[in-house]
């Protein structure tokens, strides 16, 4: 089975105080999936945990057949192939559009990397904004941007925490789809974390339910809810 990411066992704290529990899924290449749960239930913890940026007390993370995260080893998160979306975007407010896409194309030339941004911007149907700065998009055309510096690296497992949070729901409704149908397309495997079960439903092939840091269940948005194992 070709897995691009696996998760065994993982256990996480912070301070000595349980976030994460046992938990255990494997993501095949080209899935799209959903971490839905309440505030606090751990969800970023994960994320984190996956993108190398927080470590982990137990169990283990592997990324394309490789061992990323152990208790005896921890890869560098610039080695894991892997692209992280925020909440809050995190575009450089100095840089105009296509330099915040250029900065995730670091082994290109500078004319090679401004053809490849260019692209990710027809991509995310942005052409005509290369030379906007971020204070003068909207929300929703500022989480394009996000995704198109995040696609321009070419990850092989994209990570989402909570990135359609701050858009009202038609936009975010709206922009789940399109970037759900972009993910599908381009055979991109990624995760959404959301606490709002429709957006986790609509993204989602396969859902995870987390509370308190244990994995409830997981399985397609039809067994999730026609079939859940508990209350």
């Amino acid at each position: 089975m070709n897995n691009t990411l696996e998760i065994c066992n993982l256990s996480c704290s912070y301070s000595d105080c349980p976030v994460l529990e046992g938990v255990t899924f494997n993501l095949q290449k080209g899935r799209l999936a959903s971490l839905l749960g309440p505030s606090g239930c751990g969800k970023s913890t994960l994320l984190n945990v996956v993108a190398g940026f927080h470590e982990l007390d137990g169990g283990e993370v592997w990324i394309d057949g490789e061992l990323a995260s152990s208790t005896h080893a921890n890869m560098r998160p610039e080695n894991r192939n892997t692209g992280m979306i925020f909440q809050d975007y995190a575009l450089f407010p100095h840089l105009d559009v296509l330099k915040n896409i250029m900065f995730g194309i670091q082994k290109s030339s500078r004319e090679k990397a401004t053809i490849e941004a260019n692209e990710c911007l027809q991509l995310v149907r942005m052409d005509g904004y290369g030379a906007r700065y971020p204070h003068e998009l909207s929300g929703g055309q500022q989480q394009r941007v996000a995704l198109a510096r995040a696609l321009a690296a070419k990850p092989s497992l994209l990570l989402m925490d909570e990135p359609f949070s701050n858009l009202d729901g038609d936009l975010r409704r709206q922009l789940v789809r399109e970037i759900r149908d972009l993910l599908k397309e381009r055979g991109i495997t990624a995760i959404l974390v959301t606490h709002d079960q429709e957006e986790a439903f609509l993204f989602g092939e396969e859902v995870g339910l987390l509370k308190s840091g244990i994995l409830q269940q997981w399985g397609t948005p039809e067994e999730i809810y026609t079939r859940p194992v508990n209350r």
